[in-house]
């Protein structure tokens, strides 16, 4: 595309043109949610101002999020999600093809990825689990799907560290330079050190039947079913499995879309 015969790139050279397309766009996504502006003329609009101020993929994408994060952050001011801010949350990621449970690493703290947690815990109090198809690097088992991704999770295990002390009496004595023998009773026990150790970083999965860690350096599945205690923390959570006296913590996340459904799954 040329635009006064110089090239669009050029003019665009330091995204200029980009950002401005951005806010147009934006301005036409908000209309859905404020004047009620249908899909149809929304996606229209858009086609429109693309046609001159050409936006790629990923531009797009973030005038999507942003817009519908901005729209997260209106309904959430009163703590509470209605039916109908819910059905326009759901009806615009759908139609932009948004996936709200598994957003970007750079939403995991914000009013849409409450939301959006929301919607999965009301679908599966009803048994509705996320018909999205998102490909994964570990394998679910039957009727397992996936609820929530948390990235950039750390996972620390407890380390048990043992060294003995010695209790003695008697008395030494001398028996050549450096050496001395030690007579009389003599008994140790042993000290144990516990400490939380860094272990990796990697991805959370939730599904409907296990917490499952991956990354490089490690992987480990938690079934449910397999949980004797779990503590909440603003950051993260500590678990305990059965049939292992370890803790483990899992840190980097906001503990109450896991705590959330570990209460409906005990119901």
């Amino acid at each position: 595309m040329k635009l006064l015969n110089v090239s669009y790139n050029v003019l665009n050279k330091d995204n200029t043109l980009s950002k401005l397309a951005q806010k147009i766009v934006k301005g036409h996504l908000v209309a859905y949610f404020t004047d009620g502006t249908t899909e149809n003329e929304v996606k229209r609009n858009i086609r429109e101002v693309m046609a001159v101020l050409p936006l790629n993929h990923e531009e797009q994408n973030e005038s999507y999020l942003y817009v519908l994060n901005k729209a997260a952050e209106n309904f959430m001011k009163d703590s509470f999600l209605t039916d109908k801010e819910e059905m326009l949350i759901r009806s615009f990621a759908s139609a932009f093809s948004l996936p709200i449970d598994n957003l970007p690493a750079q939403y995991k703290d914000t009013d849409l990825a409450k939301v959006g947690q929301m919607t999965v815990l009301k679908d599966f109090a009803k048994g509705i689990m996320p018909s999205a198809f998102v490909q994964l690097p570990v394998l679910l088992g039957k009727s397992e799907s996936l609820l929530w991704t948390y990235n950039n999770v750390a996972l620390y295990q407890e380390k048990i560290e043992k060294e003995f002390a010695r209790n003695s009496g008697g008395f030494s004595f001398k028996v050549m330079k450096g050496v001395y023998y030690h007579t009389g009773r003599s008994k140790g026990h042993p000290i144990e050190h516990k400490h939380m150790e860094k272990v990796a970083v990697g991805d959370l999965y939730v599904t409907n039947q296990n917490l499952i860690f991956y990354s490089a350096e490690k992987g480990l599945k938690i079934p449910y079913k397999k949980l004797v205690g779990i503590t909440p923390y603003s950051d993260g959570i500590e678990v305990l499995k059965d049939g292992n006296s370890k803790r483990m913590v899992f840190q980097g996340f906001d503990s109450w879309f896991v705590m959330n459904l570990l209460s409906m799954l005990s119901v």
